[in-house]
């Protein structure tokens, strides 16, 4: 019986010194995983733009000097031309295969890799079928959310693009249950999609002992009901109907305060209305500890957004004892249940949103109750040692002999 698994992890979401939070994700899954004997090796594909290209703020991560972060497994940076646009997706993997395949036997010599793990759909999935294949190895790709929710309505040809990896694929692991879905209506999966929630650093993302420290420490008053925002600042995200109801809110409610952790193209409205209204606080992108803090002093999490897998935005708030409002939408209802961790509204609905806030705001008993079943529940279902067991089986079930 085989006790360890090494893992060659193909994945273009890594930590990097533009964003330390790209890609996180995964690298605690990795730690997770280390615990039931899966040893993580990344291969990093790292698409790079020429000159001036790179000096445009949008495509900051393709800068040459944008470097990928140590964060505790080996790692080796592979870069590759990246022209802009979503078209380029139809070929991308290829670029990455082609890439990797001569670093990836190299390394695969010295470690004996048991299997490829692909993050994320498009691309990394479809080159780490292909390193399989080229490797005779198992493949498995794991599905996080706008790789199977939104490429396939970019293009037609872009979704059957989506189909082929689908069924290349040895296995796949979805991040909901939702995502599972999609993926069987995309395309034929050898066998049944896996729903894997993962792991989140359980340690730094804890309710506050003194939820006052941290008031404090922003400048918060301790009798405000304090919302909170993280993740990307922009339109997909729901933050223009949120951007909407704010001079109605904090004028009804001048005790409500409201805090966006993250950066993004709509960060600007935002910055207006902080100009004007003084409930608004822009800490902008932070490390996970910052993060962590500013959750330790809100009340509830706000989440709009149009479209997700299973955001860890939402399940770290909850783990920190927040209830979330939160749009339906991929597999955000598997973790807020209407009327018992949080509210759920539809997507791009302003109306819906504001009633969901005043609903919280108005009303402190309904805010502690939903808040305390909210971060049970969080460990209920998204343990995340539970899960990477879970998981650590999964893989093992790949390699002949092993069950």
């Amino acid at each position: 019986m085989k006790t360890k698994l090494n893992l060659l992890v193909v994945s273009h979401l890594y930590p990097c010194r533009v964003s330390p939070q790209h890609g996180i994700f995964m690298v605690r899954q990795a730690n997770y995983l280390r615990d039931y004997g899966v040893e993580s090796f990344f291969l990093v594909p790292c698409g790079k733009a020429v000159w001036p290209m790179y000096k445009i703020p949008k495509w900051r991560f393709y800068d040459p000097q944008n470097t990928r972060l140590d964060c505790g497994f080996e790692k080796d940076e592979i870069r590759y031309i990246r022209p802009p646009g979503t078209k380029f997706l139809l070929w991308e993997d290829y670029f990455i295969y082609w890439s990797l395949r001569k670093r990836a036997l190299m390394w695969h010599e010295k470690k004996r890799f048991d299997a490829v793990l692909g993050v994320s759909m498009l691309p990394d999935a479809g080159a780490a079928s292909m390193l399989g294949r080229y490797m005779n190895l198992p493949s498995v790709g794991l599905a996080i959310g706008s790789d199977v929710k939104v490429c396939p309505n970019i293009s037609a040809r872009l979704k059957n693009k989506l189909s082929n990896v689908i069924d290349d694929l040895d296995m796949i692991v979805g991040v909901s249950k939702d995502i599972c879905n999609s993926i069987k209506a995309v395309g034929m999966p050898k066998r049944e999609p896996e729903t894997i929630y993962l792991g989140r650093d359980v340690s730094l993302f804890k309710p506050a002992e003194d939820k006052s420290d941290y008031r404090k420490r922003f400048n918060i008053p301790n009798d405000a009901v304090v919302g909170i925002y993280v993740g990307l600042i922009a339109k997909k995200k729901g933050m223009a109907e949120l951007a909407a109801i704010i001079p109605s809110l904090v004028k009804k409610y001048p005790g409500f305060y409201l805090i966006l952790v993250g950066d993004g193209p709509s960060l600007g409205t935002f910055e207006l209305l902080g100009n004007q209204y003084r409930q608004i606080i822009l800490p902008g992108n932070l490390p996970p500890d910052s993060v962590a803090s500013y959750l330790k002093c809100s009340d509830f999490m706000i989440f709009p957004s149009y479209s997700e897998g299973m955001p860890q935005a939402v399940l770290e708030a909850m783990n920190c004892g927040l209830c979330v409002i939160a749009s339906r939408v991929g597999g955000i209802p598997e973790a807020v249940i209407e009327g018992e961790t949080g509210l759920l509204i539809e997507p791009e609905n302003p109306q819906q949103l504001q009633t969901a806030i005043e609903k919280l705001l108005s009303n402190a008993s309904m805010r502690q109750k939903l808040s305390a079943r909210a971060e049970s529940y969080s460990y209920e279902k998204f343990d995340p040692c539970k899960n990477a067991e879970r998981f650590a089986k999964l893989l093992y079930s790949l390699i002949p002999g092993q069950k």
